[in-house]
Formats: C-alpha cells, sequence, structure tokens
C-alpha cells in the first residue's frame, strides 16, 4: 500500500477509536462524543486527502517526463481503488447503498465512508485536471460517474430525438447502443476508457455537422466495432452483390467497397469492444474473404479443381511448425500486438500464413481457421505458446 495514504489505509472498525476511548483520548469540547469523533476523524482524513493532492501537484510540477508522471498517478489511482475496495467491502449491503450520504448516526461505518468520500474526490481531481496522465484500464471515480450519468441521460434523450427518421435498423443500432451506454453508466465498476468512449461518441454525435444522411460514416469513424453495426453494413454491400449476375462483377463491387474502407479514417484509437478488432479492419477482412471466394468460384467454373487452385497459388514448399492452428495465430497475434508485424491488415497476415504454413496434421491452413482462432483464444494455446517462448527465452540465454 503506498505509504501517502498511512492514515485512511487503517480506516476500518478495527482501528477506529471507540467512544469510550475517544472520551479519554481528547478534551470534550462540551459537544457529543460522537459527533466530535466523527469530526476528529473527518479532519485527519480531509488532511491527509488535500496532503495527496498538493503532494501530486508538486510531482507533476517538479517532473518533466510525462511516463514518470503517468507510473505515479497510475500507482495513485491503484491504490485509491484498493483502498476504496478494502472500505466497500466492510460495511453491509445498507451502508454501500449510502456511501455518499451526509452522516446522522456517526457510527464507525460513517467514519469509514468519509474516507470513501475524501478518496474518490482526489479520483475526481484527477479526472478533471489530469485526464491525459490516466491510463484507460483505470476505473473512474464514483462522483465522476454519477456527474456523467446525468449528463449522458440528457445527450441521449436529444439524440433519440435527432435521429428519429434514419434508416430504421440504424435507429435500432444506435437504441442499442445508448441503452448500452445507460446500463454500462448505472454498474458498480465501469473503466476509464469505457466513459471516455462514450463521451467523445456522445459528443460527436451531438454536433450539428452530424445528421441521418452522414451519421453511419460517422458512426464506422468512431470505431463502433459492434456486431449488430458489423452486419448492418456487410448486409448492405451483400445486398447490392446478390442483384450482380456476373461473378467477375461481384469481385469488381467487393474490391470497390474494400478500397472505400481501406481509404476511411478512424477519429479515436478506443472501441465498443474491446475484444474486437476495429470495425474498418473487421469489414475489410470480411471483403477479402469475400474476394477470395468469388475468385476460386471463377476458377472452378473453368474446370480447376480446388487442389490446383491450392498448388497454383503456392508451389514453394511450405514450412512445418510443431504448433496447433490456434498455437500459431496467438503466437503471430503475439507478433503483431508487440510491434514485430508491423502489417495494420490482419488479413495479409492471415493470407502469407496459409499460404507458407502447415502442421502436422493439417496440410493446408484455412485463412478463415487462423482467423477465427486470431480472436477467440483458449487458454490451452496460451499456455503452450507460453512455453514456446519460455523456450526461446532460454536458449538465448545459454547461447549469449
Amino acid at each position: 500500500m503506498n505509504e501517502t495514504f498511512k492514515y485512511i489505509a487503517k480506516i476500518t472498525s478495527e482501528n477506529i477509536l471507540s467512544i469510550a476511548e475517544f472520551g479519554q483520548k481528547v478534551e470534550s469540547n462540551g459537544l457529543d462524543l460522537e459527533y466530535e469523533r466523527l469530526l476528529y476523524y473527518k479532519k485527519k482524513i480531509e488532511q491527509e486527502a488535500n496532503d495527496v493532492i498538493q503532494e501530486l501537484k508538486n510531482y507533476i510540477q517538479n517532473t518533466t517526463d510525462d511516463k514518470q508522471i503517468e507510473q505515479y498517478i497510475f500507482k495513485l489511482i491503484n491504490d485509491i481503488e484498493n483502498i476504496k475496495d478494502e472500505i466497500i467491502n466492510e460495511l453491509d449491503i445498507n451502508e454501500r447503498a449510502k456511501i455518499f450520504r451526509k452522516p446522522t448516526e456517526y457510527k464507525n461505518s460513517d467514519i469509514q465512508k468519509l474516507a470513501f468520500q475524501y478518496l474518490d474526490n482526489i479520483q475526481a481531481f484527477i479526472e478533471v485536471n489530469y485526464s491525459h496522465y490516466l491510463k484507460i484500464s483505470s476505473s473512474i471515480s464514483y462522483s465522476g460517474k454519477i456527474k456523467s450519468t446525468g449528463q449522458f441521460k440528457t445527450l441521449i434523450k436529444q439524440l433519440n430525438s435527432k435521429f428519429e427518421f434514419v434508416n430504421p435498423e440504424l435507429r435500432k443500432i444506435l437504441s442499442s447502443f445508448f441503452m448500452k451506454i445507460s446500463e454500462r453508466m448505472i454498474d458498480d465498476y465501469i473503466q476509464y476508457k469505457e466513459f471516455v468512449y462514450y463521451n467523445k461518441v456522445l459528443t460527436k454525435l451531438s454536433n450539428d455537422e452530424v445528421n441521418k444522411d452522414n451519421v453511419e460514416t460517422i458512426l464506422i469513424s468512431l470505431n463502433l466495432n459492434s456486431v449488430r453495426f458489423f452486419n448492418y453494413l456487410t448486409n448492405k454491400i451483400k445486398h447490392e452483390i446478390d442483384i450482380e449476375d456476373n461473378t467477375v462483377h461481384k469481385v469488381d463491387t467487393l474490391k470497390y467497397y474494400a478500397k472505400i474502407f481501406k481509404q476511411k479514417q478512424l477519429i479515436t484509437s478506443l472501441s465498443y469492444n474491446y475484444s474486437s478488432p476495429n470495425i474498418k479492419e473487421q469489414v475489410i477482412n470480411w471483403l477479402l474473404a469475400e474476394v477470395e471466394y468469388y475468385c476460386s468460384k471463377i476458377k472452378l467454373s473453368q474446370n480447376t479443381s480446388y487442389e490446383d487452385i491450392i498448388s497454383s497459388e503456392d508451389k514453394d514448399d511450405k514450412i512445418e511448425l510443431s504448433l496447433s492452428v490456434p498455437q500459431i495465430s496467438y503466437f503471430f497475434r503475439i507478433l503483431h500486438d508487440i510491434g514485430i508485424i508491423n502489417n495494420s491488415n490482419q488479413h495479409e497476415i492471415f493470407r502469407v500464413l496459409s499460404k507458407s504454413l502447415k502442421t502436422q496434421k493439417t496440410e493446408n491452413i484455412s485463412i478463415g481457421s487462423l482467423s477465427s482462432k486470431y480472436y477467440s483464444i483458449d487458454n490451452s494455446a496460451k499456455n503452450v505458446v507460453k512455453d514456446v517462448v519460455f523456450q526461446m527465452l532460454n536458449y538465448v540465454n545459454k547461447n549469449n
């Protein structure tokens, strides 16, 4: 636990002086001893909270390295969250619901709630003044969440009215998204990155330049990578493809849309769903997979067997790995995520791996199999790859 919170960290029911102990410790001013005890602890908690904020200001003022400041704030937030969790666990369910209410009985739990409130105030102070140093994995403060919930509710009401006459399917997507925001904002734990994303989207959609005609493009730029929005975008393209009678024309149309989506810009690195690729990447991968499918149909219609297509696409010998397909997908995902592989389009990675690699059991690894295992990783694959990485590290150390 951070030494900064020497006093607040001890605010548990065991460490709070009883009324009798408090009466012996201090000279009463003639006030109710329980109330005096509450004021005594409030003064100490408030002083420590003020000291923490002042120490933070001094550190930022005297530090030029943003990374050091970021680490300092990350540790501070982490300590605050740990102490807040300890306080919450000390309280019963009824007391938790009254965490921000003004104390009336001056019990031990009221003193603990005071400590919680001041810790939350420090967290809210950081969110307001030093948000650019916050790690997006941190949780948002209770007071920040309460304030934002009211603001979001007003914005959502306005946006529901603004987009009342938008495309019916797109309207459902927006309504579903707004409902998700409302549900998440009343959860006990919401990550800061979620709050920032919701705030960015609602603020952007409220802009006068956004209307029912361009809202689809805006949602792509805001990386609304939900399954429903992905299906909406791909179904629109499918409908256009189905009208085409000529397979070559279908390929041309798909390539045209792939070009269009490659040129689209995302205005945020945040996203609706952090376990999925961004919406632009999802649609491009789908388009390229459809292109390959229709190209294969063209070749097959010219009396070319599937085996001939495979051999004609890659005449070179493949490298055989002892890893399984899920393990290969996870290993190359690590290489991509840590920046060793620089290709921004995962489909290009899957295509090269499919042409270049084989396993002891699978001669021809499909792009679809690599893609599905790349985004859905099982624990057994993780454990095997972790062992491989350790073997590599031991080999390097041994031969250093």
